[in-house]
């Protein structure tokens, strides 16, 4: 008799339940992982039970290994990775990217690709790092159409989920606006709507300020994904400092 019990095994396995980060589109976007989960909780007890029993051992030892692992990568710390960086397009030629290297030095929690921790010696910084990588619950979208907002830059607008362009700031809007009052947004004022699901979400202006410009690709009818530029707001009180 057919069930779903894989689909159930996998997602109270999967550690997106344990946390709570689970939204209304969550298993469709992991239906696939978490099926394999389901299987591999079902059909492999005797394994999971050796690998944790292992990793018990190791910690005992002290040992510093990659935690035990939900997902289907496996990582040890002293792995090494090669990392080329280059601009993005066909124009762009060997001479113009640049080489490094990066090395998992120790991994607080190995559950790729929902989450990975840990701290990382590379070539691009002086000193080790410590890092956190967390799976985004949003769907995903095509990267390549929108840019991502600096979450550094406090004058960077970002999307904080993923939906449909429904309605955008006459500030916001191409070829409208381009100079004076028009340019001009109020703090609180609603930059863009998004519609997720039937339900709307509004962006708001953080503060006063002239919209310097608009983020790439984002017009009305397109789906935005979160974490990307809707657009960049000068602040009012820094804008005055300029004059």
């Amino acid at each position: 008799m057919k069930t779903n019990v894989e689909l159930l095994a996998g997602v109270v396995e999967h550690p997106d339940w344990a946390a709570g980060g689970i939204d209304t589109m969550w298993l469709e976007k992991n239906v696939g992982v978490v099926i394999d989960l389901g299987k591999g909780v079902l059909t492999h007890k005797r394994c999971a039970k050796g690998l944790r029993e292992s990793h018990a051992q190791n910690q005992e030892k002290g040992d510093t290994i990659s935690s035990v692992s939900s997902g289907n990568v496996l990582l040890q710390p002293g792995t090494l990775f090669h990392l080329i960086l280059s601009p993005s397009g066909t124009a762009s030629s060997i001479a113009d990217s640049t080489k490094h290297t990066l090395t998992l030095s120790s991994i607080a929690r190995n559950t790729f690709p929902a989450h990975l921790s840990g701290t990382l010696q590379t070539t691009l910084s002086p000193t080790p790092l410590t890092f956190s990588l967390a799976q985004s619950a949003s769907a995903a979208v095509s990267s390549s159409s929108f840019e991502l907002a600096d979450p550094n830059n406090p004058t960077h607008v970002a999307s904080p989920l993923t939906g449909k362009v429904v309605e955008l700031h006459a500030a916001l809007l191409v070829g409208e606006g381009d100079k004076g009052r028009q340019r001009w947004v109020r703090k609180g004022e609603t930059l863009v709507v998004l519609s997720v699901m039937k339900m709307e979400s509004v962006v708001v202006a953080p503060w006063s300020g002239m919209v310097e410009r608009v983020g790439k690709g984002v017009k009305v009818g397109v789906v935005l994904g979160e974490g990307m530029l809707v657009g960049v707001v000068g602040h009012e009180a820094e804008m005055a400092s300029r004059l």
